[in-house]
């Protein structure tokens, strides 16, 4: 196979991390077992050396065969036929798998340093969804009884007079969510805390970045729809009398973008106080001569940047700082609430997992990297690898 020349350094390229971004169908894969090939033969590396991390098991099964394929067709050509036969008798025990099969491996090896039995075994997906619904009603029952603060704001916020299915589901989704997080009950935690907040606390928040960074793509792409209405006005046959209004649209968005960086409070009070000007009727001998196509041009560009302003001002409604901050402080005891239950969630779901010798996906990830984390087993594994590489790679989480 012929390889390009962005695939050709894909495969050369050395002592350095890379990360490989192409369309689909492009040939990742091929590029990635070629690379593997080429340090096999070329740098007389061993394949037992090699950590591969495919998505799924026929990933796994495949990136094998075409590797085997490869080598046999490199004893054949090559002087270093000892060595490729060598890499071709280990092939079956290489690491080639799925994260998940390769985490299996780690914590059954390493059982002792994390006390589960060594004969676990991966429970059925319905299996675990069932202790899962058994363990989120053992602990509501138990929230029920207790009422601990912020439950009961909890249960209002998040029920209706129907029951508690909702809330239901929230617990099990945000549980979820939050297992794939390297330290899943401290990531949640830290979240709450947030919520635990001032008005000054806002200036500096997630939330308030998060507005601006929302608010700037909305604010651009209205300075690039205005821009071009407003040299469609100027063209010899463009609806020129439409020109003044587009001029003070185009300063708004300007003039917001400018106080979106510098102050939002000044945003939004400027944000609510814009007005649209009426766009000057075209009259007189020079009507004949507009193009009709760019006058409804024109018309349409400015009809997106009202609603860009129209969604800024759902985005930022026109109240205080304090109120907001309020807002977000009314949700802390509930979501504390929230943690709670899924702190008591998190071990009583484990316990009955232990007590039937399971473990879901999400333990495997979780115990693999509670025993990688200990030193002398961790340098173990750093001096047994000396290269990784990870198939689609994008859907991999943090943990």
């Amino acid at each position: 196979m012929k390889f390009s020349s962005s695939q050709q350094e894909v495969i050369s390229v050395r002592n350095k991390n890379i990360l490989v971004s192409a369309a689909a169908g492009s040939g990742k894969t091929t590029v990635l077992v070629e690379r593997i090939i080429n340090l096999i033969i070329n740098e007389n590396e061993n394949i037992d050396n090699f950590l591969i991390v495919t998505f799924t098991n026929a990933a796994a099964s495949g990136m094998k065969q075409k590797i085997q394929k490869s080598l046999v067709k490199a004893v054949k050509k090559n002087d270093n036929k000892d060595h490729l036969r060598q890499q071709l008798n280990m092939l079956n025990k290489a690491n080639i798998s799925t994260i998940h099969s390769f985490c299996i491996d780690v914590v059954r090896k390493n059982f002792h340093v994390i006390g589960i039995d060594p004969n676990f075994r991966i429970g059925d997906v319905n299996e675990v969804d069932i202790l899962l619904n058994e363990s989120i009603d053992d602990v509501l029952e138990s929230a029920y009884t207790k009422k601990p603060e912020g439950f009961i704001r909890l249960v209002e916020s998040f029920t209706s007079n129907r029951g508690d299915a909702e809330l239901n589901e929230i617990i099990k989704d945000v549980y979820k969510f939050t297992l794939s997080f390297p330290d899943p009950l401290n990531w949640l935690e830290n979240s709450v805390e947030m919520l635990n907040m001032s008005e000054d606390d806002l200036e500096n928040s997630v939330w308030l970045k998060a507005v601006r960074e929302n608010a700037k793509l909305l604010l651009d792409g209205s300075d690039e729809a205005l821009s071009l209405a407003m040299r469609l006005c100027q063209e010899s046959d463009g609806p020129y009398t439409y020109l003044e209004a587009i001029t003070e649209d185009v300063k708004n968005t300007n003039d917001l973008q400018l106080m979106l960086e510098r102050d939002i409070r000044e945003f939004s009070q400027h944000l609510h106080n814009i007005a649209f000007p009426t766009l000057k009727s075209l009259r007189g001998k020079g009507k004949d001569e507009i193009n009709t196509e760019k006058q409804e041009d024109v018309k349409s560009l400015r009809e997106e940047y009202k609603k860009v302003i129209a969604n800024l001002k759902k985005i930022i409604p026109q109240r205080s700082f304090s109120e907001f901050a309020d807002d977000i402080r009314y949700m802390y005891l509930p979501m504390q609430a929230l943690y709670n239950i899924i702190c008591e969630l998190h071990e009583n779901f484990k316990m009955k997992k232990i007590e039937k010798s399971i473990a879901d996906f999400n333990d495997v990830e979780h115990y693999a990297l509670e025993v990688l984390r200990q030193p002398e087993i961790s340098e173990t594994y750093k001096n047994k690898f000396k290269y990784i590489f990870i198939d689609e790679y994008q859907d991999s989480n943090s943990l």
